[in-house]
């Protein structure tokens, strides 16, 4: 599982937040410890206006499936086997529009989520305060159903927004500089828990 890096990488965002106002292509102006705008989706590239003084960051996960990355990052997915992947280029500015970074980015997106839970070795387990909820407490993936995807999504609502890849594609994001954390398979879950309300401690 691919995660953020969260040591002391300068510039790395603590939260990033960011809302499409389809209807308006208006600004969002909701607060939170990095303040940033939606200015534009009809055309490429999509600008933000952060209200941060530096970034420089390779991967950042958002909630719905969506990953901010370098341009690196996403140029070695481009050349990975990722039949559905949609690459966005991003600029980042300031509200001023002064640049904040020495990095090209963009967002990128995996259409599909594979059905790779091996649920015979996984642990799957009610949520704390909604029993409703499944929390996948430890996690098996079936290879077999994953292929030769260097970069995948599950589809596992508790790991939705997880992206996930090859022993091969992090091999070659370290060969290429890539600054991200990646959590082997048999420790996903575990890892993703820590952050997450609903799991089972």
């Amino acid at each position: 599982m691919i995660d953020r890096y969260w040591g002391d990488f300068p510039g790395h965002p603590t939260y990033f937040e960011y809302s499409l106002d389809k209807t308006t292509a208006g600004e969002n102006d909701r607060e939170s410890k990095i303040r940033t705008y939606f200015t534009s989706y009809r055309n490429s590239p999509l600008t933000f206006l952060c209200k941060h003084p530096r970034i420089d960051f390779d991967f950042y996960e958002v909630p719905n499936g969506e990953y901010f990355t370098s341009a690196r990052f996403a140029e070695l997915a481009k050349r990975s086997c990722v039949p559905d992947l949609a690459v966005t280029d991003v600029c980042l500015v300031s509200r001023k529009r002064k640049p904040i970074t020495s990095m090209d980015y963009c967002i990128i997106r995996l259409r599909d989520a594979l059905d790779a839970v091996d649920a015979s070795r996984s642990v799957i387990e009610p949520a704390v305060s909604a029993p409703h909820r499944l929390i996948t407490k430890h996690l098996a993936i079936d290879h077999a159903a994953v292929g030769d995807r260097d970069l995948f999504r599950l589809n596992n609502m508790s790991l939705f927004g997880c992206l996930f890849c090859s022993g091969r594609f992090r091999e070659h994001a370290e060969q290429a500089g890539i600054i991200a954390k990646f959590i082997p398979e048999a420790q996903a879950a575990e890892e993703y828990a820590k952050t997450n309300p609903f799991a089972p401690k």
